[in-house]
């Protein structure tokens, strides 16, 4: 989870995240390192809680939908300048219930 979306939501930022997960892949996306940048398709696996247990990790990948993708659009800000880009990526988000 980047700290600029935690920034941006401040104490709503777990549930905002589950409830959006394209908003979580928008800032992985965007924030990512220059040196590292890549627009290719991607299954992401985020961790939003620290502490999920294997049968939990079980149990949301088991009930993933993979049929259906994020179809996501975002600016990145090359050195050279910003760009933006269309990219299909999958989201897996792992937290506990609350």
């Amino acid at each position: 989870m980047t700290n600029e979306f935690k920034r941006d939501y401040g104490e709503d930022w777990h549930q905002k995240a589950i409830d959006h997960p394209e908003l979580v892949a928008e800032y992985l996306y965007t924030y990512q390192d220059e040196g590292r940048f890549g627009s290719d398709p991607r299954l992401l696996v985020v961790y939003i809680d620290e502490d999920v247990s294997i049968p939990r990790i079980g149990d949301i990948i088991s009930t993933t939908n993979l049929d259906e993708h994020i179809e996501l659009t975002f600016t990145f800000q090359h050195n050279t300048g910003a760009k933006t880009y269309k990219v299909p990526c999958f989201v897996i988000l792992l937290y506990n219930e609350r």
